[in-house]
């Protein structure tokens, strides 16, 4: 009985066992799943602090050049359809913007060949340095915490010809320049003044200055990544002023492993990509190269480390990309270096090759983890009306913190590794508790009813039953096939007592042992 309930307890054993540990995988394999999506939750995270710099500030004019600068360098270049080309090539944006119209085949065609031929590969950066603006026929003035400069001063914080997706830009930044909450009305204000004569065309081309655009980055912002993360610009229209009041935001993206868990560790992440790894920018450049036989023309202007010194060799050594090869080749590769492409698939799908080219760069170039952002209340309001009058294109920018908290958004994964390991934990709890219970529950009533059983065939073995009295040996037990009978012992035989004996012919006692020897023969 007990054997056979043994057989029965492992043959629900095993697929109990089986069960519960494909369940346990099941349900692990849903959490993992989960864990692997880029989709995750936002978490925020806010802290105040007694100051702040002022961030960098990129003042993108979107008529980088001027008149007389064209002319010293080509006389021809003053036309307005060669004008318009000209904008288009400094300024990527420039055809995404509303109201453009595009040139005609015939009027590109030649455009590009007076452009290819005026700024070739071995003196391109030099020439259109030439025919672009100076700091000190851009900016009239500027003021920090009340203290005026002039445009001499203010133009020693600028960083010229930094080219981006967005055009030829420059950089405003003085790591002095720096907030507390003591003074909150005053920031940085700087005053802009374009003549109208170094952008005004009488032949019908340019006579609108269509404004600067500004943007706000990190101080500590790489130039590749400048060149790849404007957003969200504040637009200077003419005769008018923009109050920017703004606050800092961390955004990190904490879904990828090689960031932390952290926004403190994606901060030292991106540090240490900045120093030692390869750039995303970079790379997609080089790839632009190598697919499209161009680099961007923004590319020459990249302001890098120095360890990038070769990269920035074969960059003024190559062509630089015309409006149309832009468009229709480089374009492609260079989204993918902005932040709404950093993650994500790549499309178009059927094209195997670039969806290649765009993988290995993720894969060999770090993506970063983190972005500093300045988002802005702007008040916008009319200049007064000494510069109304004017006819040179006159803006002002003032850039103030109205809070000095600091705002941590990060995107996790949802679960995360820390909820992840802990689910699967429950879960191995779980399903070994539950194969517990039904084990229990089905093997403890076998065992009590076998139980009850064995103890009653137990009591039975163990009953003796009354011997007669009249027995007075053992039972023989029965024999065997082919077995002898028991040997039996018979008793000792009780000694006599010695007695005298008259008999001559008596054999003493302690003779009684010794062989006897017999009598000889009688003679014959």
């Amino acid at each position: 009985m007990s054997r056979c309930l043994t057989a029965i307890k492992g043959l629900f054993f095993i697929p109990l066992t089986l069960c519960c540990i494909a369940l346990f995988i099941l349900q692990s394999i849903y959490f993992g799943l989960l864990h692997s999506e880029n989709s995750g939750n936002t978490e925020s995270t806010r802290y105040d602090v007694t100051h702040l710099p002022l961030p960098q500030i990129v003042i993108c004019n979107k008529i980088p050049y001027n008149k007389a600068g064209l002319s010293s360098v080509n006389s021809n270049l003053n036309q307005a359809y060669i004008l318009q080309y000209l904008q288009q090539w400094l300024d990527p944006s420039y055809s995404q913007m509303p109201g453009f119209e595009p040139l005609s085949m015939a009027q590109v065609q030649q455009a590009e060949n007076v452009l290819q031929g005026t700024f070739s590969a071995g003196n391109r950066v030099q020439r259109l340095q030439t025919i672009m603006n100076q700091c000190q026929d851009v900016i009239n003035s500027c003021s920090f915490a009340g203290n005026v400069l002039s445009s001499f001063e203010c133009c020693q914080f600028i960083r010229p010809y930094v080219g981006t997706l967005n055009g030829f830009c420059w950089t405003f930044d003085n790591e002095m320049m720096v907030q507390n909450q003591l003074d909150l009305t005053r920031g940085l204000t700087i005053t802009f003044q374009v003549s109208r004569n170094s952008f005004f065309d009488e032949n019908g081309g340019m006579t609108t200055h269509p404004g600067i655009e500004i943007y706000f980055v990190n101080n500590t912002l790489s130039g590749d990544r400048i060149a790849t993360e404007l957003t969200d610009p504040i637009i200077l229209a003419d005769k008018e002023g923009v109050r920017a009041r703004i606050h800092q935001q961390f955004t990190s993206d904490l879904r990828r492993y090689a960031c932390g868990q952290s926004p403190k560790v994606a901060t030292e992440t991106d540090k240490h990509a900045q120093r030692r790894e390869n750039s995303l920018a970079a790379c997609l450049i080089t790839t632009t190269l190598a697919n499209c036989g161009c680099t961007p023309l923004f590319a020459s202007f990249l302001n890098l480390d120095p360890r990038f010194a070769q990269f920035m060799q074969q960059v003024n050594q190559s062509t630089a990309c015309t409006v149309s090869t832009f468009d229709s080749c480089a374009r492609q590769f260079m989204n993918y270096a902005t932040p709404q492409f950093w993650e994500g698939t790549v499309v178009p799908h059927t094209n195997k090759d670039f969806v290649e080219a765009i993988e290995r760069c993720r894969h060999e170039s770090h993506v970063p983890c983190q972005r500093i952002e300045y988002p802005s209340s702007r008040d916008v309001y009319r200049l007064p009306s000494e510069y109304q009058s004017s006819t040179d294109y006159v803006s002002r920018l003032t850039v103030v913190y109205d809070s000095f908290t600091v705002t941590n958004y990060s995107y996790v994964r949802n679960p995360n590794l820390y909820l992840l390991l802990s689910y699967i934990g429950y879960n191995a709890a779980l399903w070994f508790t539950i194969g517990h219970i039904i084990w229990t529950v089905v093997t403890t009533p076998c065992d009590w009813i076998c139980g009850r059983v064995t103890k009653y065939e137990m009591r039975k073995r163990t009953q003796v039953s009354p011997i007669s009295s009249t027995a007075i040996s053992p039972p023989t037990p029965p024999a065997r096939h082919g077995q002898l009978p028991p040997i039996v012992i018979p008793p000792p035989p009780v000694e006599a007592v010695d007695h005298p004996s008259n008999d001559p012919n008596s054999v003493p006692e302690a003779d009684a042992d010794k062989p006897t020897t017999p009598p000889p023969p009688p003679p014959a």
